[in-house]
């Protein structure tokens, strides 16, 4: 919903919870759903892009 209201940063923040997450129980539905948006999204790398967003945000937090 964020994404489709114009308010990219809150989605991007939102999916990189939902990889946290996902990633600490290897829950491979969310993780594989997250690949095909990063593709998406041009995002390089997919769930190696979402890792370093990820890592991004705690250097940042």
């Amino acid at each position: 919903m964020h994404w489709q209201n114009g308010e990219q940063e809150q989605a991007i923040n939102a999916w990189v919870t939902v990889y946290q997450l996902a990633s600490q129980i290897k829950l491979a539905q969310a993780l594989q759903a997250l690949a095909g948006l990063a593709e998406q999204l041009g995002l390089p790398g997919g769930l190696t892009g979402w890792a370093a967003l990820a890592q991004q945000m705690r250097d940042e937090g």
